[in-house]
């Protein structure tokens, strides 16, 4: 579908989540599998999709939060991970920011949800990191905030960029992208 790359695919391997970047900015699409084939992507729309910089999407177990990162006006720092709901009529509801236990000054970026559909691995730069980008993992509590991140061991975290974290079906199986 053009000049677009991939973010993420949904637990049931049925929704590719892929981002389209333009020279000011970057939006959200979705292609569905159907047919044996993968359709055309269509984009999210609003309100997940802005004037600003969207640059991840991750959706959840149950098909119904979709994680994403955003520069937009009301962004903590640069980067920061939001999340849209899925209403009754399949329309995304209007974003909230994760707010400032994961947000940070700097980039946050690349949230994936994990199986058990609480517990949230994303990449950062601002909070107490080994060096660049590190992975963090926090917990949603039972009244619905996220307990504070903790960065995962080395050698999943080293010095350099570690930004993607997706963790598998598999008890202790992740897919894991370095940038050095």
């Amino acid at each position: 579908d053009g000049d677009m790359y991939v973010s993420s695919l949904s637990f049931d391997g049925l929704k590719l989540y892929m981002v389209k970047r333009s020279t000011f900015d970057a939006d959200i699409f979705v292609s569905d599998y159907s047919m044996g084939r993968w359709m055309p992507s269509k984009p999210v729309g609003k309100p997940v999709n802005s004037k600003y910089f969207e640059s991840h999407a991750s959706i959840s177990p149950d098909g119904k939060s979709l994680y994403f990162t955003s520069n937009r006006k009301e962004s903590i720092g640069e980067m920061d991970i939001f999340v849209s709901r899925l209403n009754e009529k399949g329309i995304w509801s209007e974003r909230v920011n994760l707010g400032e236990i994961i947000n940070t000054k700097l980039n946050e970026e690349t949230p994936f949800l994990g199986v058990d559909g609480k517990t949230l691995y994303f990449s950062s730069q601002g909070h107490e990191s080994i060096g660049g980008f590190d992975i963090f993992k926090t917990v949603m509590q039972a009244d619905g905030t996220w307990s504070k991140p903790e960065g995962l061991p080395y050698p999943i975290n080293t010095t350099d960029y570690e930004v993607f974290f997706f963790p598998m079906e598999k008890e202790n199986s992740v897919y894991i992208t370095l940038y050095e």
